[in-house]
């Protein structure tokens, strides 16, 4: 298998995830008696990755501090984002990591507990299969409101760009087709196009979807994988989420690893 390191972002301070008076590291929320950090690890173990760098910011410590369990699993390292500016931010930060390492990026976010094995395969299987410079992970949903449309190329299948909620055209608001924020990139495609990403959104910040339409625009190939289980991609933001995510597993439907 071509070598593939991950990239796990946990630095948010997941404000929505609060417990009671007390705002926890939302990637250690639990689901299913274990950490949704720990959910996403098993993941990535179940596909034969062994090394993983993940992004801390928010309560950085206590997640570093729950990464040393799992040093008989992988080759684990951190990097921190010292301001949370944004995932393009976050990944950027593992660059001096990765400065000479040439193969696969994988990205994930720390909270999407119910991801699957066989979705995460297919993904990886058709980015080596059409040796594009990205792949990412899309859905479906009947309410896109807040989530990243998906905009194509034309007739080419390919994708053009990801537009965030606050920077959608009147046009691109009603695409139901949305960014999970699940990726496999070529290395040294990711990195540079890191360097052109620059805050032009409302928000004033570094987003990693920008990076979509940088390489489509520089001819890169970018196509995308849909999950037809919206519930399996998306991740857990929300109380709500977390009851959802939750109940998931107390019905026995969580197939990502035997041993969570």
């Amino acid at each position: 298998m071509q070598e593939t390191v991950c990239v796990i972002l946990a630095a948010g301070a997941g404000k929505r995830m609060r417990q009671g008076q007390e705002e926890k590291q939302k990637v250690l929320v639990e689901v299913g008696n274990k950490p949704m950090l720990g959910h996403v690890l098993d993941l990535v173990a179940s596909v034969g990755i062994r090394r993983v760098i993940v992004v801390v910011g928010f309560q950085g410590e206590e997640v570093t501090s729950y990464l040393k369990t799992w040093g008989r699993h992988f080759r684990i390292e951190t990097v921190k984002q010292e301001k949370l500016i944004g995932t393009a931010d976050a990944v950027k930060r593992t660059e001096v990591l990765l400065r000479d390492y040439r193969g696969e990026v994988l990205i994930l976010y720390g909270d999407t507990p119910l991801l699957t094995k066989p979705t995460l395969e297919r993904l990886l299987t058709q980015h080596r299969t059409q040796k594009n410079s990205c792949t990412l992970l899309t859905t479906r949903i009947p309410d896109p409101t807040g989530y990243g449309r998906i905009v194509y190329n034309g007739q080419s299948g390919s994708v053009g760009k990801i537009v965030e909620e606050l920077d959608t055209t009147p046009q691109e608001k009603v695409i139901k087709e949305i960014n999970v924020g699940v990726y496999c990139f070529q290395s040294e495609s990711l990195f540079d196009a890191l360097k052109e990403v620059q805050p032009n959104n409302r928000k004033g910040e570094y987003y990693l979807t920008d990076t979509i339409s940088i390489l489509s625009t520089h001819g890169r190939a970018v196509h995308s994988v849909l999950s037809e289980d919206r519930n399996e991609v998306l991740g857990v933001n929300s109380q709500d989420d977390l009851a959802r995510a939750q109940d998931a597993f107390e019905r026995g439907q969580n197939p990502t690893n035997p041993s969570s």
